[in-house]
């Protein structure tokens, strides 16, 4: 601002004084911090935003094939947080909950795993006679919780309980 002056007035009066200088310095602190503010708020919006996807995925991947092998199913046990469905042909699906990993794996006659969902802290399988099964899902992913109840019932027929 007064370095035009400086050319026809003393030195010593040339630059900012201290009160501009430390105003100055006062105002891009203040639009830094906002910007800093909006920008972090941001990127937890983005990772609420990724963790409720992902959470949402595992559910429709973890429903999906419960309902499809209930359906179907002639036998059915529960044993904790594994869920044991025989099918017609004989073959025996488990729903298997790991709580140390959070994974819940879906094995075919106790091999071939695919994971089902990721971040599960619970798995509690309820078994409604003639009916179906009760299922309630318990997430944790980077700060976001989320539970799911949700039940798969049985079309061809009472399968053995």
């Amino acid at each position: 601002m007064k370095s035009h002056h400086c050319k026809f007035n003393s030195k010593a009066q040339c630059g900012f004084s201290l009160v501009e200088t430390i105003v100055a310095m006062t105002v891009t602190m203040i639009v830094l911090t906002t910007c800093l503010s909006l920008l972090l708020v941001n990127v937890k919006t983005d990772r609420r935003a990724i963790a409720e996807l992902l959470t949402q995925h595992d559910i429709f991947l973890f429903q999906a094939a419960l309902r499809r092998d209930i359906h179907s199913a002639q036998g059915i046990t529960a044993n904790g947080s594994t869920l044991f469905i025989t099918r017609d042909d004989g073959i025996v699906n488990d729903y298997r909950f790991n709580p140390s990993s959070g994974i819940v794996y879906k094995s075919v006659d106790g091999s071939g795993t695919a994971i089902l969902a990721t971040s599960v802290t619970k798995v509690q399988y309820t078994i409604l006679p003639h009916v179906g099964v009760m299922v309630a899902v318990y997430f944790n992913r980077e700060e976001f919780t989320f539970h799911d109840e949700w039940s798969a019932a049985f079309l061809e027929g009472k399968p053995k309980l």
